[in-house]
């Protein structure tokens, strides 16, 4: 058997790949309109360097009462878990210093145990009801407003800690995140009924087989299924809140606070969504996706020849773990894309 017919039949015993069905396009666009102010940050990336600091004082973040503070995952603890179970190594390794290997993604002293509690039942919810269930083949999910409170507490967080740093990058467009802000606290202490007139949207993401005019970047599978990242994007006019985890998408409209193009993503108090039936159409997120895209990608190919000698070491030592592993058969997903994109280069 050639090493091509290997890889399609590694390719064809998958789970992912072969309970959820692939999506069957992406519109393949330029990259220019939302210019990102902070480094991508695939699994394990310190995502909060520029963060407000409310380690240094004892006022939570949430409640914003005089309490002892807990150190506080912005990404969920239980996407890093899933990551490590799932990964050919049992480790996971930062883009923006992959020579270093983590336990656990970075913390911040931010919230007292009374709002982390609070926060982690709707992060509980959402793992057993839509995460761990989707990368297990289900595709069509019934929620309730737990769905709607943990979207809203990814980009509340993800704000909160960028807020200072995007001062200084928009200052123009910094009144409209801090005028969100309020709204999303209020509505995670059931203060007001709504996040309105913010709209919050889940985008399932999957294996891609074909490309509506043009292709895709290297690494794009990689960063799309095994990664996480967030930040606040932004044009000379466009706001936005983004929140990545493996395989799923949180965007949020602050300005304008409405999506146009997004089909069956929106996220309501009670309602079901369903990953097959959701498209997007919008310009401005697809620059921006595959920009961050080809920044992971950039950042990952740092990794220093004896970081990549100690994982081969690692994969060696247990190469049935290795094989089983999602990521690697997210590395023959793109073994295969590549051999694609090259076939269709030669022909033409």
């Amino acid at each position: 058997m050639t090493q091509p017919a290997q890889a399609d039949e590694q390719l064809r015993g998958l789970p992912l790949l072969e309970r959820i069905q692939p999506r069957k396009h992406f519109s393949a666009i330029g990259f220019s309109r939302l210019l990102p102010h902070l480094p991508v940050t695939p699994a394990g990336s310190p995502l909060y360097e520029n963060s407000i600091g409310f380690g240094k004082s004892m006022i939570c973040a949430l409640c914003s009462e005089n309490r002892v503070l807990r150190e506080s995952h912005i990404i969920p603890q239980f996407v890093a878990k899933w990551l490590k179970d799932t990964s050919a190594t049992g480790y996971l390794r930062q883009a923006v210093m992959s020579n270093l290997r983590k336990e656990d993604f970075p913390k911040q002293k931010l919230l007292c145990d009374e709002c982390e509690t609070r926060l982690s039942r709707w992060e509980t919810q959402f793992s057993q009801s839509i995460f761990l269930p989707y990368w297990n083949g289900k595709t069509e999910f019934a929620y309730d407003n737990w769905l709607l409170k943990f979207a809203v507490s990814l980009i509340w967080r993800s704000g909160i800690v960028q807020l200072e740093s995007f001062r200084q990058y928009k200052p123009n467009l910094v009144h409209h995140l801090e005028h969100a802000l309020p709204v999303w606290k209020g509505f995670l202490l059931d203060k007001v009924s709504s996040p309105e007139p913010y709209t919050h949207h889940l985008l399932f993401m999957d294996f891609v087989e074909n490309v509506e005019g043009g292709s895709l970047p290297d690494g794009f599978h990689w960063y799309t299924l095994r990664s996480i990242d967030t930040i606040i994007p932004a044009s000379s006019k466009e706001v936005y809140g983004y929140v990545k985890l493996p395989a799923m998408v949180f965007f949020t409209g602050i300005y304008p606070n409405r999506l146009s193009g997004w089909k069956n993503t929106r996220i309501f108090m009670r309602g079901k969504i369903s990953a097959s039936k959701q498209r997007v159409s919008h310009e401005t997120f697809g620059e921006f996706y595959l920009d961050r895209v080809q920044q992971a990608e950039r950042l990952a190919e740092m990794t220093s020849s004896r970081q990549r000698e100690k994982i081969a070491v690692a994969i060696k030592s247990n190469p049935q773990r290795s094989v089983q592993s999602r990521s690697f058969q997210v590395f023959i997903a793109e073994q295969i894309w590549k051999r694609k994109q090259k076939k269709h280069a030669n022909i033409g």
